[in-house]
């Protein structure tokens, strides 16, 4: 009884092996994304749900803009859902010191 059990045990570590080694080789044959040719063409949209956010709506846009993206390349859209408090006056303001 023993011995079967550690027989099993022993093959399913094996494959857990070879499984986990077939995953690491997949992962390093994918290929390294360069953003040195910044005309690409690759537009992106940022959709940012906002609802009394006024705490934290100005550090997320802010780690946005420093994003090494061209800002040409991607839009920033703020979706206000009828905050109670100075959301949408922060990211007014935002707007307008970052055009």
């Amino acid at each position: 009884m023993i011995d079967t059990i550690y027989i099993l045990t022993l093959l399913f570590s094996g494959a857990l092996s070879l499984f986990i080694f077939w995953c690491y080789l997949s992962w390093i044959r994918i290929p390294f994304f360069n953003m040195t040719n910044k005309t690409s063409g690759i537009s992106v949209s940022i959709v940012i749900a906002a609802r009394n956010e006024e705490n934290n709506i100005i550090a997320c846009l802010n780690q946005i803009h420093k994003q090494d993206y061209p800002l040409s390349m991607f839009e920033l859209i703020v979706v206000d859902d009828q905050s109670s408090d100075g959301t949408f006056s922060l990211v007014t303001k935002f707007a307008e010191e970052h055009p």
